[in-house]
């Protein structure tokens, strides 16, 4: 195991991501993740490609390895919750978005993830509560 490799991977994974090429990407990623076992992040990246890509169960597969290897990737629960939200599971997504708003409970990504689920159940005035905590959260950070 050499940890630099797999961040080197990583980046490249990024790299390739960022120039639409998914394919490759997932690629680098896969190789990170088996060079470290232990870090969460190419899985994570992995699952954000796929649900980028439309593939929601695969997405879940990956971010769900992220999780077994740090179960409070914040960024891993978020994209699940995404994931979930797309295959129509809300109250599943609606509790993974909960585990993410107790790790960090001003993550405003986390925060917008719950007001869409919240909004998609017509519990508007608990969605519109959230979405206004997270505008505060971003406008104290400029």
């Amino acid at each position: 195991m050499n940890p630099e490799e797999a961040k080197e991977w990583v980046n490249k994974g990024i790299k390739f991501h960022e120039a639409g090429k998914h394919k490759d990407a997932l690629k680098a990623f896969q190789k990170a993740a088996k060079i470290d076992r232990k870090s969460p992040e190419p899985l994570y990246h992995q699952g954000k490609i796929f649900n980028e890509l439309g593939k929601y169960r695969n997405a879940i597969k990956a971010l769900d390895e992220a999780l077994k290897r740090n179960p409070e990737h914040l960024d891993a629960l978020v994209e699940k919750g995404n994931s979930l939200s797309m295959l129509g599971k809300h109250a599943k997504a609606l509790e993974v978005l909960d585990k993410a708003l107790e790790i960090n409970p001003e993550s405003v990504e986390a925060l917008e993830g719950k007001a869409l689920e919240l909004d998609l159940l017509h519990k508007f005035a608990e969605g519109r509560k959230l979405r206004e905590k997270a505008k505060q959260i971003k406008e104290n950070k400029r």
